[in-house]
């Protein structure tokens, strides 16, 4: 679509709750992490939690690779690059004196560079592979690519502090925001034509509206949603050549 309509360059807002209401927060490059996914099932073999020694336990391999993922960051990932592996979910067994035959994990990996992703791909598959083989299991590994990394264009970043200061924005209200773990799928968009994504301030103490996003209690500053509109209003203008 951007394509057909010769788009030559695309803007987003994102109310954010952790920026305090009045500012606005992004930064050139590298903005929203990458996304993947991961499910694994450890199978071994079942039986009796009393007789380990006729079993396979699939629990305990899964354990072991949970610990494990957590060194492919601080030994295989460089410190100026930035990764998160979390395992979020172990799911395994039903009852308290069986040995299940199989136990499963979930989780997500972030990153911002290409080449740090794959990284991580193949260490997670070589990790579960090789952990449950040791342990007389087999792992089922499938990773699935999510959105990939959001990286904000120089040129269309400051065209979009630009807008902000048009319709009132002092400079003091325009912070640079180190890179963000959440992922957005802004980026396809920005891999299409240059692209800026900023973070438009909804957190208002006085008003109670503190709590992150997807917290039960989350909240926003509706007064910020008339600066967002303006602000889309005015990029749009200033992108037109208007005023």
């Amino acid at each position: 679509m951007l394509r057909r309509c010769n788009a030559e360059c695309i803007f987003g807002i994102h109310i954010c709750s952790n920026v305090p209401f009045g500012r606005i927060a992004t930064r050139v490059g590298p903005f929203m992490a990458s996304v993947n996914t991961f499910d694994i099932t450890v199978r071994g073999q079942g039986g009796h939690a009393a007789m380990p020694e006729t079993c396979r336990d699939p629990i305990v391999a899964a354990a072991q690779m949970v610990t494990a993922f957590q060194t492919i960051v601080s030994r295989s990932i460089p410190v100026s690059s930035p990764a998160v592996v979390s395992v979020t979910q172990f799911h395994a067994g039903t009852t308290d004196n069986v040995i299940p035959p199989s136990a499963s994990l979930n989780g997500t990996i972030r990153t911002f560079d290409e080449h740090v992703r794959q990284t991580i791909r193949q260490r997670l598959a070589e990790i579960a592979e090789r952990t449950a083989a040791a342990h007389g299991s087999v792992a089922e590994i499938a990773i699935r690519e999510g959105y990939p990394v959001l990286v904000n264009d120089e040129a269309v970043t400051a065209a979009a502090l630009k807008a902000a200061r048009d319709i009132g924005f002092a400079d003091d209200a325009l912070g640079d925001l180190d890179p963000q773990g959440g992922g957005e799928d802004f980026a396809y968009y920005c891999r299409v034509v240059p692209g800026a994504f900023v973070f438009l301030g909804g957190r208002n103490e006085t008003k109670d509206c503190i709590y992150p996003h997807h917290h039960p209690r989350f909240n926003i500053d509706e007064d910020a949603l008339p600066q967002g509109s303006a602000l889309h209003a005015q990029f749009a203008l200033n992108a037109g050549g208007g005023s």
